[in-house]
């Protein structure tokens, strides 16, 4: 399951459960739709994840990707051993800006904006 909220200029997207093709295609359409809004800065909250396939750490890996390409970014909070692992095991985790918390996401966009000013 997907949630999403506002925390300032950031959005926030819970994910509660597995994230494997289903949310992640779910989790695809929410990316368009920020995009399309003009929304860049994202914190995608893993705590409650279970599991990832390796198709939905691709669709993460193009996302991050697409974001920066607009001076935004995809920034990953609390994921569980299992997520941590498996961005070690693939590689992926230099990718990624990853933050124990979510709170600790949101604030290190707000760190960047005051250090850019």
């Amino acid at each position: 399951m997907i949630a999403v909220r506002d925390a300032g200029d950031t959005v926030v997207v819970e994910v509660d459960g597995e994230f494997a093709e289903r949310a992640a295609e779910e989790f695809n359409g929410v990316v368009g739709a920020m995009l399309d809004q003009g929304k860049v800065r994202v914190v995608l909250n893993l705590r409650r994840a279970q599991w990832t396939s390796l198709k939905a750490l691709k669709w993460l890996v193009g996302h991050v990707k697409r974001f920066r390409q607009r001076d935004g970014d995809l920034k990953l909070a609390g994921p569980n051993p299992y997520l941590a692992n498996l961005l070690t095991l693939t590689g992926t985790q230099s990718l990624f800006d990853i933050y124990p918390s979510v709170e600790d996401a949101v604030a290190s966009f707000e760190l960047a904006v005051s250090t850019a000013k």
